[in-house]
């Protein structure tokens, strides 16, 4: 598996630490004092020193030791190798999952242990398990602009004082799952802006219109810039059930995900303090799932990837938005902006029949967050809600510029549907709702 470990990797703190100690112990800035664990002593000329303290520990050099050895089971796709690391572990499974991976072009590919504490401590002197959370970081080259994660649960036991520590037990990933976290064979297919994820039985779809996905994806990045220190964005090609990076989008032709990175710097806990530091989560980059029936032509795998590039895209912003917000903004962008849609005899009709209908429902916070009121319609409406969406963006073109429409979009990203078109120079929802009226009025 062609993979490079992130150097200093063992020295990361990477959030807070999510530990649970057994035996006897507590949490606390001050030490515990015990008969195997003596407490501050002053001497008859000198100052209160603080002595040695004793008990089983857990240190930094015992979690790097762990990491090493499973690390470099993962390198070399060897889950006996793993397994031998952590007893439990369910070889076929994780056979299938290293196998998977070495499709990938990863990078950045290691072990770390969250830890808000520089170590772990039975001040009796006796057993000590821990629960911890440890993160297997990656990145997918040329998609990631910081590293990607998954977290997992491990649990980790020491017998006492001078035992070596052990892995009693290692669950997950928690949370959203990677292809190669799912059964099947997986393929990988790549291009100079995408790379392209499918089943091996949807493989020739794949070849067959990964041109097509690549062009539409540039057509987005002309409005979206991606990620500084990216160049590609990662679609993987699945069925609507598919459970890939959460799945829940079955009605629709695709999504996209945002995919976050807890800063290292931010996370790190200040020298010789337990304080507990909440990690800033941060863009990494982006991932979409497109259904395969959505690309049953070129023009409409063209279109289909500008519009679900544009979500991945604009997740640099923030990681959600209203529906009207982000998927007029998407529908702007792959219909081909206010051009496309007045050269649309049937959007244009469309829009003029709907549009007065589309202002007073999606009208204020709660309305215009209401995913089944703007999805889960007859298809019809469905589809007048994403043009009616998109035709306030065309009006801000037409109005004021390209660089104006995608301004509204950023700040109805970060400063959502009630602050957003006040900051873009629109007043209020209301204004730039009657402002597009009065423009559908026009077409």
């Amino acid at each position: 598996m062609a993979v490079r470990p992130v150097p200093g990797r063992r020295a990361f703190v990477l959030g807070a630490g999510l530990v649970v100690l057994g035996g006897c112990s507590r949490s606390g800035d001050a030490p515990e004092t015990t008969s195997g664990s003596p407490g501050p002593t002053a001497g008859s000329s000198g100052p209160i020193v603080q002595q040695q303290q004793a008990g089983t520990i857990i240190t930094p050099e015992d979690l790097d030791g762990i990491v090493d050895r499973m690390d470099a089971a993962v390198h070399a796709g060897d889950a006996a190798a793993l397994r031998a690391v952590v007893p439990d572990l369910p070889l076929a499974q994780w056979r299938h999952r290293l196998r998977s991976m070495s499709q990938f072009p990863l990078t950045d590919l290691g072990f770390v242990f969250e830890r808000a504490n520089d170590r772990f401590r039975n001040a009796s002197g006796g057993a000590l398990e821990v629960t911890a959370s440890l993160v297997l970081t990656h990145r997918l080259k040329g998609c990631d602009a910081r590293l990607s994660t998954q977290s997992y649960d491990i649990r980790l036991s020491k017998e006492g004082a001078d035992a070596p520590l052990q892995v009693a037990d290692l669950s997950g990933p928690i949370g959203d799952q990677n292809p190669w976290d799912l059964p099947g064979t997986w393929e990988v297919l790549e291009s100079e802006h995408v790379v392209l994820i499918c089943r091996a039985e949807h493989l020739d779809v794949a070849r067959a219109r990964l041109a097509a996905v690549d062009a539409g994806i540039v057509d987005a990045m002309q409005f979206i810039a991606p990620a500084k220190g990216t160049s590609r964005l990662a679609f993987t090609l699945d069925e609507p059930q598919s459970k890939v990076y959460g799945g829940g989008a079955v009605d629709r032709g695709g999504f996209a995900t945002r995919v976050d990175f807890i800063d290292p710097q931010v996370a790190a806990t200040a020298a010789g303090k337990s304080t507990r530091v909440k990690g800033d989560r941060i863009f990494a980059g982006a991932r979409v799932v497109v259904r395969p029936d959505g690309l049953d032509s070129t023009p409409a795998a063209r279109e289909l990837s500008a519009h679900e590039a544009i979500h991945a895209l604009a997740l640099q912003w923030a990681p959600f938005a209203a529906p009207w917000v982000a998927e007029g903004l998407a529908e702007w962008v792959s219909v081909g902006t206010a051009s496309g849609i007045r050269n649309d005899g049937y959007a244009v009709s469309l829009i003029r029949s709907r549009f007065a209908g589309f202002a007073d429902r999606f009208q204020g916070f709660d309305a215009s967050w209401d995913d089944a009121l703007f999805q889960k319609q007859d298809d019809t409406t469905v589809y007048a809600n994403y043009l009616c969406s998109a035709a306030i963006y065309a009006m801000v073109e037409e109005t004021r510029g390209r660089d104006a429409a995608l301004a509204l979009g950023r700040a109805l990203y970060e400063d959502d549907v009630e602050s957003g078109p006040g900051t873009a120079g629109w007043g209020s929802q209301r204004a730039l709702f009657d402002r597009t009226a009065q423009w559908v009025e026009s077409l």
